[in-house]
């Protein structure tokens, strides 16, 4: 080494000991090769070049006839979980820009995929359906929809069953005649309406209470393909196989096997071409906001059987604001059973004031909760840790989508 680092040039640069540059390689090589060959090669090259131009092309297409324009209102928004998913944004934050690359078919593709991931590998009735109706389906084929209409939909499904519901033989087989727990009844079941069922619906389709944000999105859905889109949503979050706007499962709409359940329940004083089908399956447009009512129905006459309740009922159901009801049947979907405790606490706050001095103003106290005054004067109890469960959510989250509808 130390004698060729000493040699004169010309013995450096021999042939022997200099090597050659990428460049001189690359000629050496690309001067082997037959000037027919390099037509072929730059021809190849040219062809290539073409069709991944052309693939191109026709991406950016798909992308562009799935664009849509962002509504004002949710510029520049930051949002993350299933509002993400619903939004074909599969990261776990973002920010709402201009405009939504939406594609109905592909987002309840990703959802449904997500929603096998979640359930048992042995309950093969969501993937069934998803099989047999949902993957058939054209999402974008659909007419322009907004929230309005969608609550107009839903008052024509809960005026057909006030309409065609028995009374005298739900009295009877039901409440065993007595006439003051059916006149109860139908009143508080008469005060449920439209927003009252989309609200919890919107409870069960969106993760947080920002109720202006949850309709804003509601409605872009709606007008970009949703109102079919909604009747075959999964529940992505839930083990059972849970579908559609108010997320039902077989634990509240089945009638078979001798075996009624819930809504199917109810449904049972209606007549055949008015009810609900007996599978949640086979559930189809109108019949989910039927579904709907009926299991709201059914939650209440369990609370009317309970004489502790009468009282509470009768004060809830003439509440001017009725965002105290959406809340009660709300939570009622979640759990049942703490539909009781919400209604008590309710009602105490409402009927007693020292009580409600004492939790609005004893900082002591050992449960805390949020409350608000409406411009008719009742107490809206709207967040509690009364349970421990995820009901005090469910709360929260109703009461501020049924302010947001009114």
């Amino acid at each position: 080494m130390v004698e060729i680092l000493n040699a004169p040039n010309d013995i450096i640069n021999s042939p022997k000991n200099r090597k050659n540059s990428p460049q001189e390689d690359s000629d050496k090589w690309w001067g082997k090769i037959s000037g027919f060959k390099k037509l072929w090669i730059a021809f190849a090259l040219i062809i290539a070049l073409w069709l991944w131009c052309k693939e191109k092309s026709k991406n950016w297409t798909v992308v562009q006839n799935f664009k849509k324009p962002t509504p004002e209102n949710l510029k520049w928004r930051k949002v993350n979980d299933l509002y993400s998913y619903y939004l074909w944004y599969w990261w776990e934050r973002f920010q709402i820009w201009d405009s939504l690359n939406f594609n109905p078919n592909e987002i309840i593709q990703s959802l449904y995929e997500k929603k096998f991931k979640k359930i048992p590998s042995w309950f093969e009735a969501a993937k069934k359906f998803y099989e047999d109706t949902v993957s058939k389906k054209d999402f974008n084929d659909f007419e322009a929809c907004n929230y309005k209409i969608l609550e107009d939909k839903i008052e024509e499904s809960i005026s057909d069953i006030n309409s065609n519901f028995d009374w005298d033989w739900f009295w009877e087989k039901m409440l065993w005649w007595d006439k003051d727990k059916t006149k109860l009844f139908k009143a508080a079941c008469n005060n449920i309406d439209e927003k009252c069922l989309l609200a919890y619906s919107m409870t069960e389709l969106f993760p947080s209470c920002e109720g202006e944000l949850n309709k804003n999105i509601l409605n872009f859905l709606l007008q970009n393909g949703w109102e079919d889109f909604i009747y075959y949503l999964p529940a992505v979050n839930d083990d059972y196989a849970s579908f559609w706007p108010y997320q039902f499962t077989s634990l509240a709409v089945y009638d078979a096997n001798w075996e009624k359940r819930w809504a199917s329940i109810i449904n049972q004083f209606l007549p055949q071409e008015i009810g609900i089908p007996w599978s949640v399956v086979k559930l189809v447009w109108s019949d989910h906001h039927k579904a709907a009512y009926l299991f709201a129905m059914y939650n209440i006459y369990t609370l009317i059987k309970n004489k502790n309740n009468i009282a509470p009922l009768n004060l809830i159901k003439n509440s001017k604001h009725k965002g105290d009801l959406t809340q009660l049947i709300a939570i009622m979907h979640n759990k049942p059973a703490n539909g009781k405790d919400f209604l008590q606490e309710w009602y105490k706050l409402n009927t007693d004031k020292k009580y409600l001095d004492k939790k609005t103003h004893n900082r002591k106290w050992e449960v805390t909760y949020n409350y608000d005054v409406d411009k008719n004067g009742s107490i809206d109890l709207y967040e509690s840790k009364l349970s421990p469960s995820t009901s005090h959510w469910y709360w929260k989250k109703t009461y501020y989508n049924r302010r947001a509808l009114s």
